[in-house]
C-alpha cells in the first residue's frame, strides 16, 4: 500500500468528493473521466490507493 499519492493529492480528492456530494458532477461521470485519462494520471492513482486503503482497513 502506497499512501504517498493520497497525501500529495488530498486537496484534489476532497474537491472531487465535494463536487460529487453537492451535485456539480456525477460519480459515473467522474469515474468515466478518470478511467479515460492516461495511466499516468496522479488523481486516478491516488483514488485507487485510497480505495485499496479503505478495503484494507
Amino acid at each position: 500500500m502506497n499512501i504517498g499519492p493520497i497525501e500529495e493529492n488530498w486537496d484534489d480528492l476532497l474537491r472531487l468528493a465535494g463536487s460529487i456530494k453537492f451535485g456539480h458532477a456525477t460519480a459515473s461521470l467522474s469515474v468515466g473521466k478518470l478511467s479515460a485519462s492516461s495511466p499516468q494520471n496522479i488523481l486516478a492513482a491516488a483514488l485507487k490507493e485510497h480505495g485499496a486503503l479503505r478495503r484494507t482497513i
